[in-house]
């Protein structure tokens, strides 16, 4: 059997700023507790991403049990995770249904939209918020924040390394923002193949592949735009829609527990599933 452990865990509080490396991260109804909790949106209320505005990349996140700090360069914000989530306004993540949020209020709003020179606001879930996983392949119910699709993104240190075999300069993993890279004895691309993992004694269902967007391309440090990886995993990593893709989506069977860095993955069941097939 394949010797597999978590190789490392991140969070990004933010949709689309920087994300947090942990050495624990823990699971709640929503995939990774306080992953994509939060969200950048416009005056109409809604999301901004780096596709249009790549500054996201330099807003830093750090979070405690008390609150989240938001910085870029010398200034930043506090958001204290404790406080009543009501209601405000509902916004959308690529046309979901309507989503209810809470506004984190001026000082936050002034904060972006320095930085974005826009006007924009930031929320956060409220306790009305509710979006339901859709696509892919589906056990059971289950909820997702703004993230863009499923609850977690797990990319294997293998797939990173051979598509860095093809490139003139190696990309790091936030060019990817997984939640969980998995380490040790596997073939490239095998998180395609897996479709119930255990890590820590949780259990994770696949979703499907991810789809990449030209996010991808943005050095998370300069904001620089080229034309990889998503030039070279066009050559070999295009599905029977054209998506291009690399890492794959999961959900998690148990709403409650923690991962570490270093614990041991077990691949309770896999399947071949070419990728030009359906159900990606």
């Amino acid at each position: 059997m394949s010797l597999l452990s978590v190789d490392s865990l991140f969070i990004y509080p933010v949709k689309s700023c920087s994300g947090i490396p942990l050495q624990n991260i823990r699971i709640d109804n929503y995939g990774v507790e306080n992953d994509r909790k939060w969200m950048v949106v416009d005056e109409k209320g809604e999301m901004i991403t780096q596709r249009e505005s790549p500054e996201l990349a330099l807003v830093k996140t750090e979070i405690n049990d008390e609150y989240l700090r938001i910085s870029y360069k010398h200034s930043f914000v506090k958001l204290f995770l404790l406080q009543v989530n009501s209601h405000n306004y509902y916004t959308s993540v690529f046309g979901s249904e309507p989503l209810s949020v809470t506004d984190e209020g001026d000082e936050a709003s002034s904060f972006f939209s320095d930085i974005l020179h826009r006007k924009c606001r930031l929320v956060r879930r409220s306790e009305l918020y509710k979006r339901d996983v859709t696509s892919g392949k589906i056990t059971g119910k289950h909820q997702v924040g703004f993230v863009d699709s499923h609850p977690i993104l797990i990319l294997s240190q293998s797939s990173l390394t051979a598509l860095n075999q093809r490139l003139t300069e190696p990309l790091p993993y936030n060019r990817f923002r997984p939640n969980i890279v998995i380490g040790g004895d596997c073939n490239e691309f095998d998180e395609d193949n897996w479709r119930v993992i255990e890590v820590d004694t949780l259990l994770f269902d696949f979703g499907k592949r991810c789809s990449r967007c030209m996010i991808t391309t943005i050095n998370q440090q300069t904001l620089e735009k080229g034309k990889e990886p998503l030039h070279e995993l066009a050559n070999f990593r295009r599905d029977e829609r054209g998506k291009v893709c690399f890492g794959a989506y999961f959900t998690n069977r148990q709403t409650n527990g923690t991962l570490s860095v270093g614990s041991r993955v077990i691949i309770h069941q896999s399947e071949k599933n070419p990728l030009n097939a359906s159900n990606n």
